[in-house]
């Protein structure tokens, strides 16, 4: 599939909206499709819950990198507004234990139309670094109960499962194309494919069971207008946009105030990267959400980041960015408003002003084009601790899908 250039892109997503009827909250684009314009529906629409379980035959086991399927299945209901994956675990050996925060308990989710074949890909990584796109108040809200396994102090923090308990948990599935997906204009099923974690054990004896698993989706009923939308949805594509997150992983040896230059291929829109450094990623569960800072330091003022373009020049400007400028002012600047970033030693760098706007929507604003091999050079600070390590590099890729005929096709 060929990646089409910057003014295309713009041509597409960027053209001015105009209502295609009174309250249905659809506009018309000048090339003729239709997006949500979010406006219309207050007067006459109302949410509604559907609970989707398992398609595929599923059975109460110990987490074994479980494959679950959920299909969405035309007409079944109207505009989904928001999905989130519930999940059930008992602890089986009657004995207590910690395991991993609830965005690893998953490895990925696929979303595909009509067949298997994925039209996005998320992963765990993305359920996790993802909080920082949401402000303190409301990953203080979804952390409450302990539904993440995780706190607000330092998005770690697992408690301990008792002997013989049942938990219940969620994952809230905010940038997955499903939110974006109107089945009443459906002839082709959607299916929803979730890979859990093959273990998810931190410490101690306990034998975790996946129980049970189901899909909550927060829908949009607009029995008032309903006709007429979907006499809309049925005569012109609706566009979708929408991010995956595509990783590279380099593994090797870092050194105190050394440069490390790994190269990147990933073609494609980004509105940022988000950059992991780990001591190690498989020795033990608990290592793949313990990550190290560039500087070893509380202040992360050593290190740096640099992305380099083709021809081995900076894409961020005149010096590198150090970790301390990525994790406070640089994420101010590119709208977040967490403490996620301060507390966690993970590096987004973005490339626009609205990073939660554009990754919450789809729609860019602020991108680099990567087309062509580019460059991530790490600089560790001088009191970082010379070793082997993992650096996972994590691309938040657009990419734009159409609901037409029936069904959802990826145009890019």
């Amino acid at each position: 599939m060929s990646i089409p250039n910057i003014e295309q892109i713009e041509k597409q997503l960027s053209q001015y909206g105009v209502a295609v009827g009174s309250s249905t909250g659809l506009n018309k684009l000048r090339d003729g499709s239709l997006s949500y314009s979010g406006e219309g529906f207050a007067d006459v629409s109302r949410h509604h819950v559907y609970d989707l379980s398992p398609n595929n035959g599923f059975a109460a086991a110990t987490f074994g990198g479980q494959k679950v399927r959920f299909d969405i299945m035309p007409g079944m209901f109207s505009k989904v507004e928001q999905a989130r994956l519930e999940i059930v675990i008992t602890e089986k050996a009657g004995t207590t234990g910690i395991h991993l925060p609830v965005p690893y308990l998953v490895e990925k989710v696929e979303v595909s139309c009509g067949d298997l074949n994925p039209i996005q890909i998320t992963n765990s990584d993305w359920f996790y670094v993802k909080h920082c796109l949401y402000n303190d108040e409301t990953n203080a809200s979804l952390l409450s109960f302990n539904r993440q396994n995780m706190t607000t102090a330092a998005f770690a923090g697992e408690s301990v499962v008792t002997a013989s308990s049942t938990n219940y948990y969620y994952l809230q599935l905010s940038s997955n194309l499903v939110n974006k997906v109107n089945a009443q204009s459906l002839n082709k099923p959607v299916y929803v494919t979730v890979t859990f974690a093959s273990s998810i054990t931190v410490s101690g004896s306990a034998t975790f069971e996946l129980t049970s698993t189901r899909l909550r989706l927060l829908c949009v009923k607009n029995d008032k207008r309903n006709n007429e939308i979907v006499s809309y949805l049925n005569s012109a594509p609706l566009r979708m946009p929408y991010i995956e997150t595509p990783i590279i992983e380099w593994t090797g040896t870092l050194t105190a105030g050394g440069a490390q230059e790994i190269p990147m291929q990933v073609d494609g829109f980004a509105s940022g990267v988000v950059v992991m450094i780990r001591a190690s990623k498989s020795a033990t569960n608990a290592a793949i959400r313990t990550f190290s800072s560039l500087s070893n330091t509380t202040t992360d003022v050593q290190g740096t980041l640099d992305i380099l373009d083709p021809s081995k020049l900076s894409i961020l400007g005149d010096a590198p960015f150090t970790g301390q400028y990525i994790r406070s002012t640089h994420a101010l600047y590119s709208g977040i408003q967490s403490s996620f970033t301060r507390l966690v030693p993970v590096y987004p760098i973005w490339f626009g002003h609205d990073a939660p706007g554009a990754i919450g929507s789809g729609q860019m604003k602020g991108v680099h084009s990567f087309q062509g091999q580019h460059y991530l050079v790490v600089r560790p600070g001088s009191s970082f601790s010379t070793g082997t390590y993992t650096i996972t590099v994590m691309f938040l890729q657009h990419h734009l899908a159409h609901q037409k005929n029936g069904g959802i096709t990826k145009v890019f």
